[in-house]
């Protein structure tokens, strides 16, 4: 997952980041009563049997609309997998995060990535395969 993902968490009012010992949660500050709510929770590969890395949005604290608003959002986006009432999995791997980047934003990489990286030979990609 790229940094500048996390840095937005942190730059937002109200949002957290806190890391765990199997992995990190992002929470929210209940306008109500002020109490952090874990809303996306990411895993590194090993954790709960997963071979890969995982993010899991949790949407059982929004209300009725927002949570099915939320999920008609999520499963439109990305290659999403529901893993209980109120919680959709997202294996951070390589097919599925290009899949969201498609969805979201018409290309197949995520801008911030495309930025980051030069792009490469066919000829390096092909021999990156094979090792």
């Amino acid at each position: 997952m790229p940094l500048t993902l996390l840095d937005e968490v942190e730059r937002r009012d109200g949002m957290s980041i806190c890391w765990g010992t199997r992995g990190c949660t992002v929470r929210a500050r209940d306008r109500a009563t002020g109490k952090p709510l874990g809303l996306m929770y990411i895993y590194p590969p090993g954790t709960y049997g997963s071979s890969t890395p995982f993010l899991q949005a949790y949407l059982g604290y929004l209300s009725e609309d927002m949570r099915d608003s939320g999920r008609e959002r999520l499963v439109a986006a990305a290659p999403v997998e529901g893993k209980g009432e109120f919680t959709l999995q997202l294996p951070l791997i390589s097919e599925t995060l290009a899949a969201a980047a498609r969805n979201i934003h018409g290309r197949t990489s995520c801008p911030s990535e495309a930025r980051r990286r030069p792009r490469r030979k066919r000829s390096e990609v092909e021999a990156v395969g094979r090792i």
